[in-house]
Parts: C-alpha cells; structure tokens; sequence
C-alpha cells in the first residue's frame, strides 16, 4: 500500500467517525466520497456523494464530484480513439450517462454559475451525445473563466478535431501545450490533427515530442507510423506499428496498417499474416478482409481475394473502395461485365472516385466502347501502367494536393514510357522544388527546356528556383526570357519585380509591377508589392494609394494595413498610422510588429500609457523583441517612472549587448536618480560604440569633475 493510499484509508476512517458522531454531516460524506474516489471505488464514492446531496442540495462539489465519478467508472481501461488521438475526458462515448452528468453540470451551475470545471465537465458530456456546438460553448466559458487550464483547451480542440475543424483545433492543442509543455496528449492530438491536414512532416514532430513524454503512448507511434507511411518511409512506419503492438498487443489497426506498409514493399505473406491477427481480434473488420484481398490477388490468388472481397460487402455494403478492387480481380479473369458492374457501384457510391473511372475505361476499351473509355479516361486521375498521360495528370493532382513524393513517382513513370515528354519534366520540377530539393528541380526545368524551347513556364519555374537559391541574376534572366515568350505573362513579371527588389533596384520593381497591372488591374499582390517599392523609395503617398488599391480588393488583408500604417507613420499622420494598425491587428491579434508600430504612433501623440500597452503586448507574443523594451523604456522615461525606464533599457541589453542606442539612455536615467557610477558606466560604452562621441566626452569630464 503507497503512502498515498494510506492517506485515503485514514481519511474515509475519519469520516466514518464523524458520521458514528453526526449522521447528518453532508460534508462528511462528500469528503469520504472523495477519498472512495480516489481509491477507485466508484459505487461507495457516488453513494457518499449522493447521501450528502439529499441532505444538503446546495452542495455544488458534489454534483460535479459524482458526475467525474460516474466517468471513471464508466470508462476505465477504455484506450481513446486511436486514428483521432486521445479521448475529451474521461466519460467519452458514454452516452447513456451523459443525460445524467448534463443534468447534474447543469445544477452545479446554476449554484455557482463560475464554476468552470463543472462547464468543462458538461461540455465532455455534450460532446458524448454529439452536440458539438453545445460543447464548443461550454468549453468556451470554462477557458474565459480559468484562461490557462491547460485540459479544457484541449477538450475543445477535440471538438474542433471531430467536427473537421483542424485548424481551429490545432489552435487549442497549441494553447494546451502552452499552458502544459509536457501534456503528451496535446502533442499527439495535434499531431493527428496536423495529419489529416496533410502536414506530414509537422505531424510527425508531434507524435515524437509526444514519445518523448510519454515512451508508452501506443497511439503515437500508431499516428507517427501513419505519418511516415503517407510520406512513404514504410520501414519506419512498420517500426512505429510493431512498437505500438509491443505495449498493446491486441491493436488490430496496428496489424491492419502495418499488413498495408507490408503489402507496399512486396511483403505480401507478412502482410497477409497481419491481415490475419487483425481479423482474429476484430472478426467483423471490413477493412481487413479488403486489404487482405489486396495481397491475394498480388499472390495471383484471385479466388481468395474475391471471397474476401465479398465478405467485406457483406459487412458494409457501402464500401466502394471493395466494388473497385473487386472489379479488378473479376476483369483479370476476363468477366468483363461484372468488372464494369463493380465499377459502376463503386461509382454509385462514390461519384469522384477517379480510379474506378479509370479502370471502368480499360474494360470499356476491352469490349471496344471507345467512346465511353474516352469520356472515362477524361474522368480519371489515376494511373495506367502504359500510359504515360494518366500518369501525368495523376501526378498533377497529388502535386496539386501536395502529395509531392507521389507526384514525382508518376511523372517520373510518365517520363519512363515517353522520355520526351517536357510537361513532366517540368511539373516534377515543381515537386522538387516544394520538397526543397531545388537542384534536382533545376535540372528538370532545364530538360524540359532543352526539350520545349519556347516552353515560357518552364522559365518561370526556373527563375523561381534561382531566386530561393539567391542567385538573381539567373532568376531575371529566366523571367525576362518567359516575358519574351509570353508577353502577357503576369506572374513573370511579378517575379521580376521582386528580383529586381532583392537588387534593390527599385525603378525596375515598380515598372514590372505596374506593367502586371496593366495587365490585371485586380492583381492585389502586385499593388501591395508595389507598395512597398514606394515605401522604400519614401515616396508614402503612392504607397498609400497602392496599400489602398490592394485593401479595396481583399479588406482582409493584415499586412497591407500594417505597411500603410508605417507609411502614414511616416508622414506624421499618427492618428491614421494607428487605425491601420488597429485593423491589421483585428485581423491577426498575434501581430507583434502591429502593437510594436502601433505603441511607437502613441509615443509620437504623447500618449505613453497607450505605448506602454501595445509595447507589453509586443513582449507577450514576442518576449525577445529588443526594440520593444527600448521603446517601453523611453515611453516609461517620458512619463518619468525612471525606475522603470531602467529596468527595460537593462532587458534590451541582456538580449543584445551591442543596442549602442540604449546605454546613453539608460545612462541618462541612472544620472537623474544619482547613480552617477552606473552613468559613467554607460556613457563609456557609448565611446566603445564611438570614441568620438562629443556628448559622451562632455558627460564624462563633467562626471570626472564631481568625482566619479
């Protein structure tokens, strides 16, 4: 027994005592309900809490007491979903108790209407019954009121996550781990959700720091391993299954994933083996007897894989991906009909299913209804062994999904059957380049060049290249020989202009600039990026007028306020400057730069405690912003709270001891408080900065004189 369950036995006999004493004491019971609780046994806990409500009604920890009892109770060794990270609470995919516990949250709140835990808890119940909206709200009110329980907040992200919503819940597990930097669950629940984004990369980050908190979190290494297998690493993926099946050995999407990783790499017998546990776990796994007879008809058993393929039908008739696949194995066999009959259901099912497009057009073809092979190869983004146009126009689509490995894997078949072929060169240019690998993409724009001399696109790309290789000049050349190609061509001049940018030959900009909006007068890009030319140029009126240009066609644009801000800024006009500001900021709350810019324009109008303000919320999103505690200091100077001048100059030193700027301040501020030391100290850093510094030379002299 550990010291802490000797502390609950002593307390529950403690209770005990009081109640032999005062049968009627209602705290009594709550407090060794809670003690039962902790020990784990729900039904002497909910008894006691239940005894102390009919005796006091009012008693609102005891509602919320009873209703977390019933969780645990209820949900004990249950693992969360595992495609879709860890559960809300405890009582998740309860429903025959969450009637209950809302009944109970709901009286909780109506005695402590501040209660948050207790709209916590009631939000976990909404989101059982699968009122998702409800949820939201209460986990809403439950943050307003305790705006750093790092539980809720991740909670409401699990809503989010369930509702399709990745964005707003990769938001709240950001603000969970925030709040708890070593809350595993966050990590591995925004991992998932980073997943199912598509952000492969990110997600794997996640399940890792996950790991690292947690070595035993099965579903991160399940999730990490759907991560590496989507950005086909399948040997790792394999290791992360069989990692999670080492600490729960009876996880059969474990087996299931890791039998599709082996069936990926030709490992068909282990894949099938896996298959196979999967099945003995789960009997009524549909998507185990599909992915089964997969790797039997990769063995050529053809009959084993129809029978399985049926047998998922029987257990979920809506299964097109199973007709497809079906099909496939029925037209191997030369039953023509009954392939495009499987098809054709797949396609009932699943209009948009290209590969049974695809696949309904070869057998189409086999009957010789070319027409409706054509119309179907029209319809198809999937690939054709000896056809190097599917292929392309598959690679198309998981490049325009980001899927950059898959697309670089079909255009590089498509180039296999037609090494001619220029467009593929160039769009698996485009993959490399996303990818980062941007010589392997280079070589491929050129190819595809050598191959298409007039191909302007192709230049483009190039120049894009060069450009985030930093080698401008070969980036202008290519773009000025697409414009050469192709004289309407906008986005070549867009890029140019910022080539020439990067020269900082400003002419050039903002002549490419306004040659893409003669040609577009809407093209917003080109009027911000214009406007920035200007303001590098201090010409502020037209860069206003550009800022305005590009607000009035996208008024949600939070960096062109913030750059017309700067340039109102500029010119004086503070008040504007500052509404700018406050819209860019309405926009992106997160905008350090926006509250820096904004706390400067306060300065300028004297208003210091609207500057301390924005400056300090500067600081909160950026803690190491240097130029925020200088301008904090000077804003607390000109009010005259030197102290506190000081102590901001003093933190923008720390994080930059070479701000020469500041030590003739600080130095200032030590002076008029008497610390002449600490002023002589400063001023001579300032000759360190500058040896000729008048000012500095005079101060000192003059501190020599009185002596120090």
């Amino acid at each position: 027994m550990t010291m802490e369950e000797r502390d609950y036995d002593r307390e529950i006999a403690d209770c005990t005592e009081l109640l032999r004493l005062n049968p009627e004491s209602a705290d009594a019971y709550f407090k060794r309900g809670l003690a039962y609780g902790k020990k784990g046994d729900a039904d002497k806990s909910i008894a006691d809490f239940t005894r102390a409500l009919n005796l006091n009604p009012n008693l609102v920890d005891a509602y919320a007491n009873e209703e977390s009892v019933y969780q645990n109770r209820e949900d004990r060794d249950m693992p969360p979903q595992v495609l879709d990270g860890v559960s809300y609470g405890p009582d998740r995919g309860r429903r025959d108790k969450s009637d209950w516990a809302v009944a109970d949250y709901t009286q909780a709140l109506r005695l402590n209407s501040n209660y948050a835990e207790a709209y916590n808890n009631r939000g976990i119940a909404y989101a059982n019954k699968g009122e998702y909206d409800k949820a939201i709200a209460d986990f809403t009110v439950a943050v307003s009121l305790n705006p750093r329980d790092a539980h809720t907040y991740t909670n409401r992200g699990n809503v989010y996550r369930d509702k399709g919503d990745y964005d707003k819940a990769i938001v709240d597990y950001t603000q969970s781990i925030r709040f708890n930097p070593r809350n595993a669950e966050a990590f591995l629940n925004r991992g998932v959700a980073y997943g199912k984004k598509g952000k492969n990369d990110w997600a794997i980050a996640d399940h890792t720091e996950a790991l690292n908190l947690k070595p035993d979190l099965m579903e991160a290494y399940f999730n990490r391993g759907l991560a590496y297998y989507n950005k086909n690493r399948t040997d790792w993926a394999i290791a992360d299954y069989t990692k999670a099946l080492i600490f729960k050995p009876d996880y059969a999407e474990a087996y299931l994933n890791r039998g599709i990783a082996y069936n990926k790499k030709g490992e068909r017998d282990l894949a099938i083996a896996d298959y196979i546990e999967a099945l003995n776990l789960k009997p009524g796994y549909a998507e185990a007897y599909l992915n089964r007879g997969i790797a039997f008809y990769g063995k050529g058993k053809t009959d084993w894989a129809i029978a399985d393929y049926t047998e998922a039908l029987n257990l979920k008739p809506d299964y097109a991906e199973v007709y497809l696949n079906r099909g496939l194995v029925l037209y191997s066999k030369d039953k023509t009909d009954w392939a495009i009959a499987d098809y054709t259901q797949a396609l009932d099912l699943k209009p948009d299913y290209a590969e049974a497009y695809f696949n309904r057009g070869i057998a189409y073809n086999n009957k010789g209804k070319t027409d409706w092979a054509i119309a179907d190869y029209t319809q198809a983004l999937n690939f054709k062994p000896d056809y190097a146009h599917a292929h392309f126009n598959r690679g198309l689509i998981y490049y325009n999904k980001g899927r950059n490995d898959w697309a670089i894997a079909d255009y590089t078949r498509a180039l296999n059957l037609n090494p001619n072929y220029a467009e593929s060169y160039n769009n698996r240019g485009l993959a490399y380049r996303d990818k980062g690998e941007n010589n392997w993409a280079i070589v491929d724009f050129t190819q595809a060049i050598h191959l298409k001399p007039n191909y302007a696109q192709a230049y483009l790309n190039r120049g894009v290249v060069y450009g985030k290789k930093g080698d401008t000049e070969r980036a202008i050349a290519d773009y000025t020989q697409a414009l050469h190609l192709k004289p309407n061509y906008i986005q070549a001049y867009l890029n140019r202009g910022v080539a020439y940018g990067k020269k900082g030959d400003t002419d050039k900009t903002i002549a490419d600039y306004t040659a893409a909006l003669n040609l577009n007068p809407d093209y917003i890009y080109a009027y911000y990026n214009r406007g920035l030319a200007h303001s590098e140029r201090g010409e502020y009126d037209l860069a206003i007028a550009d800022y305005t240009a590009a607000l009035n066609l996208n008024p949600n644009h939070a960096q062109a306020y913030y750059n017309r801000g700067l340039a109102y800024s500029e010119k004086g006009e503070h008040d504007l400057a500052i509404a700018d500001y406050t819209a860019a900021l309405n926009l992106n709350p997160h905008y350090a730069h926006a509250y820096f810019n904004r706390g400067l324009a306060y300065s300028e109008k004297g208003e210091y405690d609207l500057a301390i303000a924005d400056y300090t919320a500067a600081l909160n999103l950026n803690p190491n912003y240097v130029q925020a505690y200088f301008n904090r200091g000077l804003a607390y100077r000109d009010k005259g709270e030197d102290n506190w001048a000081i102590v901001d100059f003093t933190q923008a030193l720390h994080i930059n001891p070479n701000y020469a700027v500041v030590y003739p301040n600080r130095g200032h501020a030590f002076s008029k408080k008497g610390d002449y030391a600490r002023a002589r100290a400063d001023w001579e850093k300032v000759l360190q900065f500058n040896p000729n510094n008048a000012n500095a030379l005079n101060i000192l002299e003059s501190l020599r004189r009185m002596g120090y």
